[in-house]
């Protein structure tokens, strides 16, 4: 009977503390749901579009690493998304100018360059745009540099100073762990592995990195310079002399229109929109008119163009949110083969590569659609390099940004050995009986022998060539020739361009016309992948464990310094061969 009673307890217990967790569930979502109903700012005649990017900026829209608990309705609003949105302020009689107001966040120089091309198109409507900061860093600065007239805080500052590759380097670290990286790479130029076995950059390194950012300024030089009036000279010495820090010295050089208030930013904006000093200016933030506009986006056309975009790390797995793993994607890329209404796929590729089996997984699922007779278009972002590269290099048209970073076709493989770390710093040995030599291969406690290097460099050099052929093939290029610019060489778009990496140079609607193009489509209707679940979705399937809550817990306790952990983590975790860039860009 007290058995009874025990069990009896602990169910009741149990059932308690279910009820109280659906019960806390369903107010979570009904806080929501209300939340959601706040009134948003109404778009009245001669408003403003404000444009802050506050927050991250995917390539679509809530494709990011979300905190757990987060149900908010807010929208991380993609670069995509950003690019349609200007687009349509541009023919909103409503909207009369916009102003760009950046503040310490800082876009990448790729995104930037879409933003400024839709913002381009903006003016040629006939409307305004403003630039606006209390401080400007330097790609904030290249996004405002194409507005009408650009104006600081009088007690802001800005910055102007080139381009910079910061890369951390481990090797002194594991030295004094006594723990030892066995490296095996295929590419002269392949530098993902330094950082476990050298303290700086290889002579090779540094030359095409100094190449690739010295490529990448020179396209923001002659922007600026086309948009401001000021010489690439000027713009250059300005850098590399500090002179752009002192505002009213960047007023006298002509970065900057003026040094003024907010009131008086108010004031410009009220002549520009034809209000009086007594009408209110109404200004719209993008959260408000993305959700305004969402709903008048063009639906028509029978026939789809798959716009899959394919962002973040490539790994062996099955999650979404930031990341692009081969379980996911392989159904998903399956799915839009089997669908008929789909008549060709464009992937606009954001990658700075990642594992090769996960990379060869998605790879083969791309070419499934190939055969199945859709045509296969790729636009590039940011990076389309190593496993990125691997996956775009069948497609039927490649289009990169003249600032993407591309190429770095090459492979390396790393084993930790902790034997030495475990036995001098915690007093753990290992020994061992063996049936064979190859018994404790890749145990991580004992030393490679020689056979057992010779094997892993083999396997490395094999899955090169491989990559080289697959490029080969799918470039219609000659091996000999794929070889030579290939060494885990890293280039621009514009560069990828003249030695036959990319067949032009262009954004994501230069890939979705070319693609309807060679699928013959005279009309046509997006549809975007993946399909991003909603905050509700999102914490039930973190409860049920079908995603990891740790990691956008780590990303908001670490602000600024994330980058770095996750480049640390990406390299610790490493899961076979890998084909990855290793560095950061400070732009």
């Amino acid at each position: 009977m007290r058995q009874f009673f025990k069990f009896f307890t602990a169910s009741c217990l149990g059932t308690i503390i279910g009820i109280g967790l659906l019960f806390g569930l369903f107010l979570l979502i009904g806080t929501r749901m209300i939340s959601s109903m706040e009134k948003i700012t109404s778009i009245t005649p001669n408003s403003v579009l404000e444009l802050t990017f506050e927050e991250a900026m995917p390539e679509k829209t809530n494709n990011i690493e979300y905190t757990p608990m987060d149900l908010s309705d807010k929208k991380y609003i993609g670069l995509y998304d950003y690019d349609k949105m200007i687009r349509h302020a541009a023919e909103d009689s409503r909207i009369k100018g916009i102003l760009l107001r950046p503040e310490m966040a800082s876009l990448p120089a790729s995104e930037v360059t879409v933003i400024r091309r839709a913002l381009k198109a903006f003016k040629e409507s006939g409307k305004f745009v403003y630039g606006y900061g209390k401080f400007l860093t330097q790609n904030n600065y290249y996004l405002c540099s194409v507005a009408d007239s650009v104006f600081l805080n009088p007690v802001g500052t800005m910055e102007f100073r080139g381009i910079a590759v910061d890369i951390t380097y481990f090797k002194k670290m594991l030295d004094n762990l006594d723990i030892q990286m066995d490296v095996f790479y295929a590419g002269q130029f392949k530098s993902a592995t330094e950082p476990f076995r050298m303290t700086g950059m290889s002579d090779a390194n540094r030359i095409q990195l100094r190449a690739y950012i010295e490529d990448v300024f020179g396209l923001m030089l002659d922007d600026i310079s086309t948009d401001r009036h000021v010489s690439v000279s000027d713009l250059r010495n300005m850098a590399e002399t500090w002179k752009s820090f002192d505002p009213d010295t960047a007023v006298a050089l002509g970065l900057l229109d003026g040094l003024i208030y907010e009131d008086q930013l108010t004031d410009r904006l009220r002549e520009r929109t034809g209000l009086s000093a007594d009408d209110e200016l109404n200004k719209i933030d993008a959260q408000d008119y993305y959700k305004e506009i969402g709903s008048k986006l063009d639906f028509s056309g029978k026939d789809k163009i798959a716009l899959v975009f394919l962002e973040g790390e490539i790994i062996i797995g099955d999650e979404s949110g930031g990341v692009i793993t081969d379980d996911y994607y392989q159904q998903l890329l399956a799915d839009i083969r089997d669908d008929d209404k789909i008549k060709a796929v464009v992937l606009r590729v954001n990658s700075p590569g990642g594992s090769v089996l996960a990379s060869e997984n998605i790879l083969r699922e791309i070419r499934n659609i190939q055969r199945a007779g859709k045509p296969v278009v790729v636009s590039m972002g940011r990076y389309a390099a190593s496993g990125g590269y691997y996956i775009s290099c069948y497609a039927d048209s490649i289009y990169a940004q003249p600032n993407t970073l591309t190429g770095s076709i090459g492979v390396f493989s790393m084993i930790p050995n902790l034997g030495k770390f475990l036995d001098n710093k915690i007093g753990i040995t290992f020994d061992t009986v063996r049936t064979t030599e190859a018994s404790t291969y890749l145990t991580g406690v004992y030393e490679l022998g020689l056979k057992e290097r010779q094997l892993m460099q083999k396997l490395t050099d094999d899955i090169y060539a491989d990559f080289i052929g697959k490029v080969a093939e799918g470039r219609k290029m000659p091996i000999a020739d794929v070889a030579e610019i290939a060494q885990g060489h890293i280039w621009t778009g514009r560069k990828a361009l003249e030695i036959g990496l990319v067949d032009a140079l262009g954004y994501t609607d230069d890939a979705i016309a070319c693609a309807s193009r060679l699928a013959k489509l005279d009309g046509y209707r997006i549809d975007e992948y993946p399909k991003m679940k909603d905050p509700i979705q999102r914490l039930i399937a973190k409860i049920t464990g079908e995603e990891d809550m740790s990691t956008p817990m780590i990303k908001e306790q670490l602000g600024s310094m994330y980058p770095y952990y996750k480049q640390f983590k990406s390299l610790r975790n490493l899961e076979g061969t890998q084909a990855r860039l290793p560095f950061l860009m400070k732009e």
